[in-house]
């Protein structure tokens, strides 16, 4: 089975699955259309979120294996009805390897896929190279214990001098995404990522998608893009009312927010931006912040 190599980025809303008036008839629709093996991992979890979000998982790798032309990395949203139809009648059978740490991949297939779910939803990314994803729902918790376990010096530092708590939650869930989707480009996992700095690296503010600007830092006085964080504001943006670290500093937005119940289906674009990694290695990252209360980070490696 050859696939294009095409950037693609889905999105599932797994609720249908869930709700108490006909969630189990749409679950067991969704579950005639995955896969043998997705069907064995799916069928043994005792929670019924973990079971819908395998399921969804199954729907999003049919999803992946029935389209040879790409997107790019607009994030396309369904929910489980809609890409139901979108599906063909009978699942795809892919034959599936595993790296040495147990990351999956589909022989025969000439792209790169990854997944990941939290809450409600279920993402996916696919690649013409390695990538790694990971999606969080932003809730409260003790975000400094975890930085002191998990996180490097640098990374801990720009945590501590956040001057609130909405602003702390908000840098943290963005560090921790990356640190997920760093493990899981790497296949190592989240122990993969522990301690290595995934925040600055020389790159923090960096805009590399300007003509003639590739990697210059727009944070000087009088450039789009000032930094904000400081005198008694740290770590707080105030670029748009209602957009916290959303960036439109280009002519028509490198990336639109579609209001989760706004009923639109435009594709909407990430964030892009790059830093040089542990070992020196350049990585590539997305991050999609338009759904209220979850965080959404891609990384792959620099060319």
């Amino acid at each position: 089975m050859q696939i294009g190599m095409q950037e693609r980025r889905y999105l599932l809303d797994i609720r249908q699955m869930l709700e108490d008036d006909g969630g189990e008839a749409v679950l067991q629709k969704a579950l005639a259309r995955i896969d043998e093996e997705r069907r064995r991992k799916a069928l043994p979890l005792k929670s019924a979120r973990a079971r819908a979000a395998s399921i969804g998982a199954g729907l999003l790798i049919q999803k992946a294996l029935s389209e040879d032309g790409g997107a790019g990395k607009a994030l396309q949203r369904f929910s489980v009805e809609e890409l139901l139809l979108a599906l063909a009648p009978s699942a795809i059978k892919p034959r599936y390897q595993y790296g040495e740490n147990g990351k999956p991949y589909l022989e025969g297939c000439s792209f790169y896929f990854n997944l990941s779910h939290s809450g409600d939803y279920v993402f996916c990314g696919v690649s013409k190279r390695e990538i790694g994803v990971d999606i969080q729902k932003i809730q409260a918790g003790n975000e400094l214990r975890l930085a002191r376990r998990f996180f490097s010096p640098v990374e801990r530092q720009a945590l501590e001098a956040c001057g609130d708590g909405e602003s702390r939650r908000s840098m943290f869930f963005r560090m921790w995404t990356r640190k997920e989707a760093y493990g899981k480009l790497t296949g190592e996992g989240l122990g993969g990522a522990v301690g290595k700095d995934l925040w600055t690296d020389g790159a923090v503010g960096r805009d590399f998608r300007t003509d003639g600007a590739v990697g210059r830092d727009f944070r000087t006085d009088g450039a789009v893009g000032k930094d904000f964080r400081t005198d008694g504001a740290v770590g707080r943006d105030f670029r748009t009312d209602g957009a916290v670290g959303r960036d439109f500093r280009t002519d028509g937005a490198v990336w639109k927010a579609i209001p989760a119940d706004s009923g639109e289906k435009e594709r909407s674009q990430a964030e892009e931006f790059r830093t040089l990694g542990p070992e020196g290695k350049e990585l590539l990252w997305e991050e999609y912040e338009e759904l209220p209360d979850y965080q959404i980070a891609v990384c792959r490696y620099g060319i």
